[in-house]
C-alpha cells in the first residue's frame, strides 16, 4: 500500500460535518473493531484447539465415543459466546495497531493448549478424588462422566472469553 492507495482509500469517506472530527472518529472506531476482531480470533483458534483436542483424547485414548448431542450444543454455545464481542466496549489504542499473526497465533495456541490440559485434568483426575459419585469414571464413558466433561469445556471456553478480549492482564483490563 503506498501514499496514493491510502489517499484514494481516504477519499472514499463520506464526510457527515465539518473538519477533521469524522475522520478522528473513523480512525478511533476502526481501531475498536481491529481489537474486536482479534479478540474474536484468539477465542475462536483457542477454542477450537481445546475442542478438538479434547475429544479426540477422550476418544481414542479413554476409548469414550462423546454424545453427539454434547458435541453439537457444544459448538452452538461456543457460537453464541461470541456474539458480546459485537458489542464488547474496547477502548482504541493511543498508536496504530499492527496485527502480529505470530503472536496472534502464538497467544490462542497457549490458551488453548492450557484449555485442554484443565479439561483432561478435569476428565481424568476428578474421578479420583471421590466427591463424585462412582459411576463418574470417563473409562467406563457413562453418561454423567460425559456430561461432567461438556459442562467442564463449556463453562472453560465461556471465561477464555474474558482472556481472550483483554489487552492485556485480565486483572488490569476494563470490565466488559
Amino acid at each position: 500500500l503506498n501514499a496514493t492507495d491510502a489517499a484514494k482509500y481516504a477519499a472514499a469517506i463520506i464526510l457527515t460535518s465539518p473538519g477533521l472530527s469524522s475522520i478522528y472518529s473513523a480512525v478511533v472506531e476502526s481501531r475498536r473493531i481491529f481489537r474486536k476482531l482479534k479478540s474474536y480470533v484468539i477465542y475462536r483458534f483457542a477454542a477450537t484447539i481445546q475442542i478438538v483436542l479434547v475429544l479426540t483424547i477422550l476418544i481414542y485414548v479413554a476409548n469414550c465415543p462423546i454424545n453427539s448431542l454434547f458435541i453439537i450444543l457444544l459448538a452452538l454455545f461456543n457460537d453464541l459466546s461470541m456474539l458480546p464481542v459485537a458489542y464488547d466496549r474496547q477502548v482504541a489504542s493511543a498508536a496504530p495497531e499492527h496485527p502480529n499473526v505470530t503472536k496472534i497465533l502464538l497467544l490462542s495456541t497457549t490458551l488453548g493448549l492450557m484449555q485442554t490440559a484443565f479439561s483432561l485434568l478435569w476428565a481424568f483426575v476428578s474421578y479420583q478424588t471421590g466427591i463424585f459419585k462412582s459411576d463418574f469414571d470417563i473409562f467406563t464413558c457413562s453418561t454423567s462422566a460425559q456430561s461432567g466433561v461438556w459442562v467442564q469445556m463449556f463453562l472453560s471456553a465461556e471465561f477464555l472469553i474474558f482472556s481472550a478480549r483483554s489487552p492485556s492482564f485480565l486483572r488490569l483490563s476494563m470490565s466488559p
